[in-house]
């Protein structure tokens, strides 16, 4: 009998350790970038396959907004994408650039722009690049308006 329970104990654990990783991915953080500019972050998918939102600040009046979105393989240097943002029914298109220092599609929106309003208040945005290479990708909104806040704080 004992047996039974520890195989039905150890069965219920197994699980356990992808939960919790999902968990922490798809929650907003904040961390310092070293640099001591706050980086607000948020990941999606299964933990073999995430990509990742991350808010950063991208100069007077302007965030970095990065995607990385999960690939098989790395675009061109200096390639640029349209991305589509899905935001409560509206779409915003943007021009992205690929970074590869950190392997992100980059744009560098100013703070007032529609799209960081909406990630601010929305409850989920998707994200996909125009010619149907990345995402789709859904990212949650709950948190982002106190982790954007965090980051503009931190911003010069």
């Amino acid at each position: 009998m004992s047996r039974r329970i520890l195989a039905v104990a150890l069965l219920t654990l197994i699980p356990l350790p992808t939960a919790l990783a999902q968990e922490s991915c798809d929650r907003w953080s904040t961390g310092d970038t070293g640099t001591g500019q706050t980086m607000a972050s948020i990941c999606t998918g299964p933990v073999d396959k995430q990509s990742e939102l991350m808010i950063m600040c991208g100069g007077t009046n302007k965030l970095s907004v990065r995607y990385l979105p999960f690939r098989q393989e790395e675009p061109e240097p200096n390639s640029s994408f349209k991305v589509n943002w899905t935001v409560a029914g509206e779409t915003i298109s943007i021009s992205m650039d690929y970074e590869a220092d950190d392997g992100a599609l980059a744009a560098y929106p100013a703070v007032s722009d529609r799209l960081v309003e909406l990630l601010k208040t929305a409850d989920s945005v998707k994200a996909a690049s125009a010619d149907g290479k990345y995402g789709p990708d859904e990212f949650t909104l709950a948190g982002s308006s106190k982790a954007i806040a965090a980051v503009r704080k931190s911003c010069p």
